[in-house]
């Protein structure tokens, strides 16, 4: 499995994540630096093997995109200015 977080990283919110391949129904989740969940999406659909991650509205500073399918499970940092 490949991912590529695309768009700036550090960004001022706006994060797209991008996948090789086709992921199905997934589950985002994203965790500021205290481990408290900011973002839970559940049955994300990959449309083009493709989602959007939205933090404008939260503080500048480091958080953890978890991303979960039936078999798989995948951290990444993402950077907001």
């Amino acid at each position: 499995m490949k991912l590529s977080t695309e768009s700036p990283n550090p960004s001022d919110g706006l994060f797209t994540i991008r996948s090789a391949n086709n992921l199905g129904t997934v589950s985002l989740q994203v965790f500021d630096v205290r481990g408290r969940a900011i973002l839970n999406q559940q049955n994300v659909d990959f449309d083009n093997n493709e989602a959007t991650v939205d933090l404008s509205g939260c503080q500048s500073g480091l958080y953890i995109l978890k991303i979960t399918g039936s078999d798989f499970s995948y951290s990444h940092k993402l950077i907001k200015n």
